[in-house]
């Protein structure tokens, strides 16, 4: 396994990132949880992706590690592969089989064996004449071999995986949707005030009191103050958004976003 700096091996390891890169995210690069489970991720309580700079120092380290990791990964060739066999057979004799059954065997071990790198043959073979086990007297099948590295050629493939993704989304940074404005906040706050009175009359209570243009205003801006809030929480806006918009909102309380009165 390719060492790995701290804030790569802490990223690499980490379970609560959404490696396929599949959930959407919001203006600030979290992810949209509302959106993702109204396509039907139910398990989105994960953090993105990190975003790498590529004129950083963490980029090199990034990029190095990824060739680490390829170099980790490359098969043993046929030549090295046979010979690791060929001296496991000194340790397990085949008294009954001859030459041409032996040929056969290592043929088909080299199949089953083609995607191994060399360091984890020669530790599956070195692994299985030391077991003190009387079965491992015996030449093993492909399959004993491939379930000593098991574990560790999972954990390789598994690193390069995650290396490849936190490389490929730096080279291309995800597209984020625009920030929400505050028009859209205040058509949000208005709608939700008429849905409340019509949803009062349906269901047989009494409809509030109609209210005056003055108190329709105001109660428009307290609940577009709110959803701006409201929308920070969540991750939509950034903070400095958010401040931007109660700024706007207070000096220009009736003009929707973009307009001047």
């Amino acid at each position: 396994m390719p060492l790995l700096t701290p804030w790569l091996k802490s990223c690499t390891s980490a379970a609560d990132i959404d490696w396929s890169g599949k959930l959407p995210l919001t203006v600030t690069g979290a992810v949209d949880i509302r959106r993702a489970e109204s396509m039907g991720h139910h398990n989105c309580r994960l953090r993105p992706m990190p975003v790498v700079a590529k004129d950083s120092e963490q980029f090199s380290e990034l990029e190095e590690a990824v060739r680490a990791a390829r170099l980790a990964l490359r098969p043993a060739t046929s030549a090295e592969t046979g010979f690791e066999l060929k001296r496991l057979s000194v340790w397990c004799p085949m008294a009954n089989r001859d030459v041409r059954d032996f040929k056969m065997m290592i043929h088909d071990a080299l199949t089953d064996l083609v995607d191994i790198p060399l360091d984890l043959i020669q530790k599956a073979c070195a692994t299985y004449r030391n077991d003190p086990d009387p079965r491992c007297d015996f030449f093993p099948r492909p399959v004993k071999l491939k379930e000593i590295i098991a574990d560790e050629w999972r954990a390789r493939r598994l690193l390069l995986f995650r290396l490849e993704r936190l490389l490929a989304i730096a080279n291309e940074p995800p597209k984020l949707p625009p920030p929400i404005t505050l028009a859209e906040l205040k058509e949000q706050a208005r709608h939700q005030l008429e849905l409340e009175a019509m949803m009062a009359g349906m269901f047989g209570r009494a409809p509030p009191p109609p209210l005056t243009p003055e108190q329709s205003a105001a109660e428009i801006l307290r609940r577009t103050e709110a959803k701006i809030h409201e929308a920070q929480r969540d991750q939509h806006l950034s903070p400095a958004m958010a401040e931007a918009l109660i700024a706007e909102l207070t000096t220009n309380p009736e003009a929707p976003h973009g307009e001047k009165t």
